[in-house]
């Protein structure tokens, strides 16, 4: 109706910025008739992209502290810094994790959660998803459970880190909502 469609600005967070690679936008993809309508309707529109620009908004710290007591409290051992470099693998296959200075105890879905993050910033992406199907699939955990605790773990991490680190680990701060 256009007495709405003169009163409204409408912000649409969604895409990627410019420069980033790619734009897919899965709302759009979902519902192109519906983005139609709303590209085409005329009404003042602000985009803000996802990637690049709303990805860089800040969490809060209460907001990290908030997520953080609402996850499960639960008293398994954690490794605390499970990566490549702390697997030995004997001649006969036989694996030993060693350096165990920064184990905890705690949930073990956020042991793995950082365990992915760091096979993430190594590069070694397949790794990263091999190694969270497995952790899945042996400790019969809903990969959605332990992607919840990823923003946690990610702004956690990001005060150890490099600048490059710090930005990907940002980046997976504001991310709630997974596959």
């Amino acid at each position: 109706a256009p007495e709405i469609a003169e009163n409204i600005v409408v912000v649409w967070l969604g895409g990627h910025a410019r420069h980033y690679g790619d734009n897919f936008e899965f709302n759009l993809r979902q519902d192109v008739a519906s983005g139609r309508v709303v590209f085409g309707s005329g009404v003042p529109m602000i985009q803000l992209p996802c990637r690049g620009v709303v990805s860089q908004f800040a969490t809060t710290r209460y907001e990290l502290h908030t997520r953080l007591e609402g996850m499960p409290k639960h008293n398994k051992v954690c490794h605390g810094d499970l990566n490549p470099s702390n697997i030995i693998i004997t001649e006969d296959g036989t694996p030993y994790i060693i350096d165990w200075a920064h184990a905890t105890q705690g949930n073990a879905s956020a042991d793995a959660a950082r365990t992915y993050l760091l096979f993430w910033l190594g590069g070694d992406t397949e790794g990263a998803k091999k190694y969270l199907e497995l952790f899945c699939k042996k400790s019969n955990t809903a990969k959605q459970y332990v992607q919840k605790w990823m923003p946690i773990v990610a702004a956690s991490q990001s005060v150890k880190g490099n600048e490059h680190e710090r930005e990907l680990l940002l980046s997976w701060v504001d991310v709630v909502d997974y596959e």
